[in-house]
C-alpha cells in the first residue's frame, strides 16, 4: 500500500514536468535580451526554438506524443500568446510546442512555432521528396523533412532524413543539422 501511495504522489510530478520546462522557456521569451533569459532558453530548448518575443501566454491543451520509437517520450501542446510582430506591436497568436525527454530525463523544447498540423506538413514534405520535387538544395529539403518528422513524432523517418541530409551536405562544413543533435540527445 505504501508503494502504491508513493507512486501516486509521483504522478503529478511526472505529468507536469514538461509543462514546467515549457513555462520556463516561454517566460524567458518575454525578455530574450537578458542574460538570465538566454541561459534559461539554452537549458530548456534546442537551437532554433526561440524565434519569438512573447508577452502574456497561456498553455492550452497538451498530449503525450505517440512516437514510432517506444524509447522516446514526446509531448505537444498549443500555446496562445502575445507575440511581437515585425511592426513592433504585440498580437495574439496560437503556437504549437513540441518537447522531447532527453536521455538524462529532462524535457526540452524542440519546436515552438505558429500553430500548424506537423503531421500534415511532414506528409506533404515526404510526398514532394518521393516525387523528386526539391525546391532548393537537397540537403536543406532533407533537413526540413527531418524537422517535420520530429515535430510529428516520427523518429525513424527523422533518422533517415538526417542520413540523407548528411550525404547531400558532405564537404559543407557550414551546414548545421539541429535535428541530428536532438536525436543524439533523446536516443
Amino acid at each position: 500500500m505504501k508503494y502504491f501511495l508513493f507512486l501516486l504522489c509521483l504522478v503529478p510530478t511526472v505529468a507536469f514536468s514538461q509543462k514546467d520546462e515549457l513555462t520556463k522557456f516561454l517566460t524567458a521569451l518575454s525578455a530574450p535580451e537578458l542574460q538570465s533569459s538566454k541561459e534559461i532558453i539554452k537549458q530548456t530548448s534546442y537551437p532554433g526554438a526561440a524565434d519569438y518575443t512573447l508577452g502574456a501566454f497561456k498553455i492550452g491543451a497538451g498530449e503525450k506524443m505517440n512516437t514510432d520509437n517506444p524509447a522516446v517520450n514526446g509531448y505537444s501542446c498549443i500555446v496562445t500568446a502575445e507575440a511581437l510582430n515585425k511592426a513592433g506591436t504585440m498580437t495574439e497568436k496560437r503556437f504549437i510546442a513540441v518537447l522531447y525527454k532527453t536521455k538524462e530525463g529532462k524535457w526540452k523544447v524542440f519546436g515552438f512555432r505558429t500553430a500548424a498540423d506537423p503531421c500534415y506538413e511532414y506528409e506533404a514534405s515526404q510526398k514532394n521528396v518521393d516525387a523528386g520535387k526539391f525546391y532548393t538544395d537537397k540537403k536543406f529539403v532533407y533537413r526540413n523533412l527531418a524537422y517535420w518528422a520530429l515535430m510529428c513524432g516520427k523518429i525513424e523517418a527523422a533518422k533517415q532524413a538526417i542520413s540523407n541530409a548528411k550525404k547531400e551536405a558532405e564537404g559543407d562544413s557550414e551546414f548545421q543539422l539541429t535535428p541530428n543533435d536532438v536525436l543524439n540527445d533523446i536516443l
